[in-house]
Formats: C-alpha cells, sequence, structure tokens
C-alpha cells in the first residue's frame, strides 16, 4: 500500500512538472501534451497490469458444448438453472457464473449480479438464493433445465428427467443436463387479474396453496383493471402460449385460443419501465406482476401479443452524453487553436 501510495505521488509530481515547464516555456505545448498523455498511460498500466489474465480466446475458454446446443435447439425460451453439486478441480463459470449466457442462454442467477433487485428478493439472494429449489419458483421463472456436475439429482430435484451426459464442458469437467418437473413456460394466461401491495403478492406466491396459473397478481400502481381481493382461486385456462419470436427487447407470443375478459399474459421476464404490448396491433396496459414479471391485461378475444423495449430515460442519456461529449471536442479544439495563437 505503502508502495502505491509513493508511486502515485512519483506520477503526480512529474505531470505538475511537465505543466509548469510548460508555463515557463521550456517545453512546448504538443511536447507537453504527449508528457501527460504518456505519464497518464504508464500511471494506468502499473495498476492495471496486476488484474490482466490472459487466456485462450473466448471461442476456446467458452466453447459451447452438447448440453449448451441441447438448450439452444429448444424451439421455446427456457432458463437454466446452472449448479455445482460437488467441489471440482477448476474453477467452472458455466457451473458457478453466468458463462452460459455467452452463449444466448439465460440463466437463474443472473448476469453478473447485475439482475433487478426484486428479482434478487423473489429468490431470496440474502439466502443464498435458496428458492432456487422452490418449484414453484421453476415455474414463475421459466426454469425448464438443470445444469451439474452431479449424475444424481433426485434428492434436491424430485422428477427430474435426464437428458444428456456426461459431456465434457470448456473447462474439462463432466456436466450433465437434466429437464425439472414442470412444463414451466416463458409465458401463460391466467383468468383473473388482482392488485395488491408488494408484501402481499409474495407472500402469496410462497403459498403452497397458490397456483401462479389461477390469478395475475399485479401491482397495486400497475395501469389495469383487476380486483383487490379474491375468496377462491380461478381455475386455470387450458389457453396455450408459443413464442414465435424472442430476441433482445422484442418478444411476439401467440395464444392457441382466444382469451377470455378479464384475462391477463404473464411473462417470465423481469418488469422495467420502456417495456411496451400491443394485442392484436392495438395497445395495450402492460405492468408488474407476481413482483418482479410482466403481466400484460388481455381484452376478450385477444390472440396475438407483441411485446418491445424503448427506454425514453436511456434515449435522452444518449443524447446529452453525445452533445457533452461534442462539447468537450469543441472547447479541446478552439482552446488549443487559442493557445497555438497566444504562443505565436
Amino acid at each position: 500500500v505503502i508502495f502505491g501510495a509513493w508511486r502515485s505521488l512519483g506520477f503526480i509530481a512529474l505531470a505538475v512538472a511537465t505543466i509548469v515547464l510548460y508555463k515557463k516555456g521550456k517545453v512546448p505545448l504538443a511536447a507537453a501534451g504527449w508528457a501527460l498523455a504518456a505519464i497518464a498511460a504508464v500511471d494506468s498500466w502499473s495498476v492495471m497490469r496486476g488484474y490482466w489474465v490472459f487466456s485462450p480466446p473466448a471461442s476456446i475458454t467458452y466453447r459451447s458444448d452438447p448440453s449448451i446446443e441441447r438448450v439452444k435447439a429448444d424451439p421455446q425460451p427456457s432458463r437454466v438453472l446452472a449448479m455445482e453439486l460437488k467441489g471440482s478441480p477448476a474453477r467452472d463459470v458455466n457451473l458457478e457464473g453466468d458463462g452460459l449466457m455467452n452463449h444466448g442462454v439465460r440463466v437463474v442467477t443472473g448476469y453478473h449480479g447485475n439482475q433487478l433487485g426484486r428479482y434478487n428478493q423473489l429468490l431470496d439472494k440474502d439466502e443464498s438464493f435458496q428458492e432456487v429449489l422452490n418449484p414453484k419458483m421453476w415455474q414463475l421463472l421459466n426454469i425448464r433445465y438443470l445444469l451439474t456436475n452431479v449424475a444424481d439429482v433426485k434428492q434436491l430435484f424430485p422428477g427430474a428427467q435426464w437428458v444428456i451426459g456426461p459431456v465434457k464442458d470448456a473447462f474439462g469437467v463432466d456436466v450433465y443436463l437434466y429437464r425439472v418437473a414442470g412444463e414451466n413456460p416463458y409465458s401463460w394466461v391466467v383468468p383473473t387479474i388482482v392488485k395488491a401491495d408488494d408484501d402481499g403478492v409474495r407472500a402469496t406466491l410462497v403459498h403452497p396453496g397458490f397456483d401462479p396459473r389461477s390469478a395475475a397478481l399485479f401491482a397495486d400502481d400497475a395501469p389495469v383493471h383487476g380486483v383487490a381481493s379474491l375468496q377462491a382461486l380461478s381455475v386455470p385456462l387450458p389457453v396455450r402460449t408459443t413464442v414465435s419470436r424472442y430476441e433482445p427487447g422484442k418478444v411476439s407470443i401467440s395464444l392457441s385460443d382466444p382469451a377470455p375478459a378479464g384475462a391477463a399474459l404473464m411473462v417470465s421476464e423481469n418488469y422495467y419501465p420502456g417495456w411496451h404490448a400491443t394485442v392484436d396491433g392495438k395497445d395495450a396496459a402492460i405492468g408488474r406482476a407476481d413482483y418482479s414479471l410482466i403481466g400484460v391485461e388481455l381484452p376478450a378475444g385477444a390472440r396475438n401479443i407483441e411485446l418491445s423495449f424503448d427506454s425514453l430515460t436511456y434515449e435522452r442519456g444518449k443524447i446529452i452524453t453525445l452533445m457533452a461529449l461534442a462539447t468537450a471536442i469543441a472547447l479541446i479544439f478552439f482552446g488549443t487553436l487559442t493557445e497555438r495563437k497566444r504562443v505565436a
């Protein structure tokens, strides 16, 4: 630590000396500029070199394997629960981290910890994501596959069916792919809309007697029409959903039968301001439901739903950033021009 502090002070002293020499006319403007750039570069290198790790290209380090290709071949979107259930000689980021997302495979535990706080709370992150073992969460979060490094998972995952394995992954680990119990689709249609506060929604979701297919639990500020409470749960609808388009910010979903009045579409995707929905070409009410997911209010007879994400906040921020960058470049240009004229 002491060495690092002295090193930083040394670079600061060099930068100050360069500026003083320029001000006294001992060093030309161009030389001073290049010297400051070199000092900053060497200073950064002296710190960052301790964090650099040289490894083979991503095509080798994160190469695919038959288990990943099997998930990608699924015609409908799925999440994979990746778990290292026994020790491994090497850190396998496909099992411990989010390496699967390099292949476009959605993982349950998120991306570098940047997932929404509500999603973390739903899975009880503070208790080591213990809710990932709850079949109710498999249904809510479209968890259809388990990827792990053990051959017998029946105790933790009753009803899991072997799909493929053992196969060697990119990290030299024998992995097995299983299909977890339940259909757990990406989207489903519910017959009833209920509006409630967050505490009530979360408590209901984890209640053993609640079936997520019987009602959509919208946030109390969601712009949808719904009841405040239910005397009894509705019977799940036989309507099935099919995802025909799935890409970042764009999802197309069709229903096997027309939606009844008062129904809603639940989508196992985290809700965030900026999501928009159209139903059969007309704007539809969309909001946060089942604590963290997307819910869409459906008019009677609905068959086709389009979801799109477009953040006005992001667009404004991008414009402001570009304007600030243009202003900074202009100031540098005119400042340099003015300085050269003054020196001349």
